[in-house]
């Protein structure tokens, strides 16, 4: 979503070996494996039916869908890695620094902040490996910016 893209890229720039365009690619594609899942969906009515079963399907194949989606299309490893990980919250990456699933974990969740009857509304941001990453002092700098900031930087980065 273009939400979690823009919250991707304004917190990849806190990191100097993250890149903002880059992550602003990630959050764009983190849930592009979704979208086949979808289409197919339409063929069958079983599935349009219970939109539970439809977001149990989506949830259980997406990531694999999209890593092989990003895969195929030769995309960078650390794009495909998003496409590949980005729900698996209790990721532990291999290396030190933050990477940009972290990053896109971390927006992702913040764009459900307030959505009580999301999955990601109500979660326990300290026992997720990629908020301790991040940190959650530059986290909760980055909530108290203003909305009109938010807002702003939204414009900027579609343009």
């Amino acid at each position: 979503s273009v939400i979690v893209a823009t919250k991707s890229a304004l917190l990849a720039e806190q990191f100097t070996h993250l890149n903002r365009d880059e992550a602003m690619l990630a959050g764009l594609i983190h849930d592009v494996g979704a979208i086949p899942i979808l289409i197919k969906a339409k063929d069958h009515q079983f599935l349009l039916d219970d939109e539970k079963k439809l977001d149990k399907l989506v949830d259980a194949l997406h990531m694999s869908v999209g890593k092989f989606m990003l895969t195929f299309w030769n995309f960078d490893p650390s794009m495909i890695d998003v496409a590949a990980n980005h729900d698996r919250l209790d990721r532990k990456p291999p290396g030190e620094k933050v990477d940009y699933v972290d990053i896109v974990q971390v927006a992702n969740i913040l764009s459900y902040e307030h959505c009580q009857g999301h999955r990601l509304g109500n979660i326990d941001t300290e026992k997720i490996p990629a908020f301790q990453r991040v940190g959650p002092d530059l986290i909760e700098q980055f909530k108290q910016r203003s909305a009109g900031e938010f807002e702003a930087n939204i414009s900027e980065a579609l343009h």
